[in-house]
């Protein structure tokens, strides 16, 4: 069973004029082990630190959406979602096995997850967003599927 997601950080990111800030949270969920205890995570700061990356890129090329980045390096996946259209369930997931964990692979996720919501790739675009939600979000509605 895993632990509370402890924050390990926390950023704000100013918008630029007629642009919202945004709050960045770190968080951290330590692996349990046979007993339900705390088992000493290995993989931490890498997993932190691929997350962060990842964040930093998505943000980057991407500004203004509502990015979530899950690493973990020991079941060898990376996931990327917006949880306010795709809810906390679904995620667009890069099997670390299969795809080297590359600038590219990230923004290709962060490109597709837009695409489905019908959002421009680039600087989020708060009419079209709101539409999005208002359409598909899962975050409310667990029953929609996110957009094919």
């Amino acid at each position: 069973m895993p632990h509370d997601a402890v924050t390990v950080r926390q950023d704000v990111l100013e918008g630029d004029p007629g642009q919202h800030d945004i709050v960045i949270l770190s968080k951290y969920v330590a692996p349990a082990d046979g007993d339900g205890n705390v088992e000493f995570d290995v993989h931490k700061d890498y997993d932190m630190w691929c997350a962060a990356r990842a964040m930093s890129l998505l943000m980057a090329v991407y500004p203004g959406h509502f990015w979530a980045v899950e690493s973990d390096v020991k079941q060898h996946i990376l996931k990327i979602g917006i949880p306010i259209l795709m809810g906390i369930c679904n995620w667009y997931v890069i099997n670390l096995r299969q795809t080297e964990l590359t600038p590219g692979a990230i923004l290709v996720a962060g490109g597709e997850i837009l695409e489905r919501y019908r959002l421009r790739r680039g600087r989020l675009e708060i009419a079209s967003f709101l539409e999005a939600r208002a359409n598909h979000s899962a975050l409310v509605n667990r029953r929609r599927p996110v957009p094919e």
